[in-house]
């Protein structure tokens, strides 16, 4: 009953679809899943798009922040989803498509040295983007 959920991640083995399917074919598991990152994902030249169609039910959990205006570098504020280039209602419907009906993760790196008022607003603009687009999907 336990799922092991692998982070494709630039700089590793497994960073993107390509490195990715000849994993899932060598090891087909229930327990083994993986997690759809997209900034990560654009960040190795790959289109979170095309990751999701093709990896489809093995995605077993989100990691989500944006990336402005193609840095890679960015400050906590800029990683609030929406705010960025990658194109979440997109990401958000072909989700949908493929049936994924677990947790969306957002990840704000370099938030922790911020006054927890501060960290909870910044959550709470990537939780009402989130649930707009949510929204606007069914």
């Amino acid at each position: 009953g336990v799922t092991l959920a692998l982070n494709p991640h630039t700089g590793g083995s497994i960073y993107n679809t390509a490195t990715v399917l000849p994993l899932l074919d060598a090891i087909d598991s229930p327990g083994l899943g993986i997690i759809l990152d997209p900034r990560e994902l654009t960040k190795a030249g790959d289109n979170p798009l095309t990751f999701i169609s093709k990896i489809n039910k093995k995605i077993v959990h989100t990691h989500f922040r944006d990336l402005p205006g193609g840095q890679y570098e960015a400050t906590p504020e800029e990683q609030i989803v929406g705010r960025g280039s990658l194109p979440f209602p997109e990401i958000l419907k072909a989700l949908k498509k493929i049936g994924y009906d677990r947790d969306i993760d957002v990840l704000m790196i370099g938030a922790f040295t911020f006054p927890l008022s501060k960290q909870m607003g910044l959550a709470a603009e990537c939780r009402g983007y989130l649930n707009r687009c949510l929204k606007e999907l069914k």
